[in-house]
């Protein structure tokens, strides 16, 4: 009995040390082992153990600097801190340029100012001409048309002169509508106005009041001037393609076609377009404006601009000034001769400017 009891302990120390007993005691079957998964990082999450990556990396670029990590952080936090500042003074660069570019530049158009009065925005100033047409149809007859699309507004219409141009420009609109001191007070007024042919038309704008609109109309005068400029020549450019536009491309009439081309002086697509309709129809001056332009405004001195400048000639055998145009087209087509024989038949008949030419290679 005794070595009996004696083989269950020995059976029990044995069993406690291999850490079998928990089997032993509670199981008489084999136990399954843990699942082995195949680690992969691609299938791991985004962003998942980037922060772990990320402190490895800092950590091995410290242990290679001979830097303990505190120093690494305090030079990443002085390299994150300029990042910053350089980040806002390119921010606060990019908001002075943005405002540089509102307060001149002539192609972008005149937003409406905050300080202006209610009374002079879009959706009244409207009604406002509604009143002055009613009480003074003869100024502001019904062709009478409301322009907004950027301040300031402006009232377009017809204006007989009787024959006269000038009166146009003497005309009192104060005077002849006093509606008009009642509705626009003291608002600075400025008339604009276009005459082609018997045709006048006017465009009334009116800058409007409002605290601090002084000081804001001011800083952008410049740019409140040319954008004035450029509506008024656009009307002007519309009126002139009402009277001949028809003319000029449909019945090739080579006047119509010049008085298209010289009021389209500040669109150089629409100018060229406009002359080659006159040149087409073999006028001379045209050809000749369209040869300089080509070559001389727009560096393009090829064998178009020389084909240009010897029709103009042709055309116009003893106009000194279009031969002079073909020797600059010679000249800097690289044909120095040709150019100097040019320009000394334009000085045998008195273009004085020919006679000092000189093509230099």
């Amino acid at each position: 009995m005794m070595r009996t009891y004696l083989s269950y302990l020995i059976v029990f120390v044995v069993g406690i040390t291999s850490g079998a007993l928990p089997f032993l005691l509670f199981s008489s079957e084999p136990a399954e082992g843990p699942t082995m998964i195949a680690y992969n990082a691609a299938d791991r999450p985004p962003g998942e153990g980037a922060g772990e990556e990320t402190l490895a990396k800092l950590q091995e670029a410290a242990a290679k600097s001979g830097q303990s990590c505190e120093e690494t952080l305090a030079l990443t936090q002085k390299s994150l801190a300029s990042a910053i500042q350089e980040r806002d003074a390119l921010r606060e660069h990019n908001d002075e340029l943005a405002k540089l570019i509102d307060r001149t530049s002539p192609e972008v158009p005149m937003a409406f100012p905050a300080e202006l009065d209610e009374a002079f925005r879009p959706e009244n100033f409207e009604q406002m001409v509604d009143q002055l047409m009613q009480e003074c149809p003869d100024v502001f007859p019904p062709e009478t048309t409301v322009n907004c699309s950027e301040y300031p507004c402006a009232m377009e219409f017809p204006l007989e002169h009787e024959g006269d141009p000038q009166q146009a420009w003497r005309f009192d609109y104060r005077a002849a509508c006093p509606a008009i001191n009642t509705l626009f007070g003291h608002a600075r007024q400025q008339p604009m106005v276009n005459t082609v042919g018997d045709q006048t038309r006017v465009q009334y704008l009116v800058h409007g009041t409002g605290i601090g609109l002084d000081q804001h109309l001011k800083e952008r005068h410049q740019k409140l001037q040319n954008r004035i400029q450029q509506r008024w020549h656009a009307e002007r450019q519309a009126m002139f393609r009402d009277l001949h536009e028809d003319a000029c491309l449909t019945e090739g009439n080579p006047e119509a076609c010049r008085e298209l081309a010289n009021a389209h002086w500040n669109s150089t697509e629409a100018r060229e377009i406009y002359n080659q309709s006159a040149c087409d129809a073999d006028d001379a001056d045209a050809c000749n404006s369209l040869a300089w332009e080509r070559c001389y405004g727009a560096g393009q001195c090829d064998a178009t601009a020389e084909t240009i400048a010897r029709k103009a000639v042709d055309l116009a055998p003893e106009n000194g000034n279009i031969i002079h145009t073909l020797g600059v087209v010679l000249c800097q087509r690289g044909q120095a001769q040709a150019a100097a024989r040019t320009w000394e038949s334009a000085c045998n008949i008195g273009h004085d400017l020919s006679c000092t030419e000189i093509c230099s290679p």
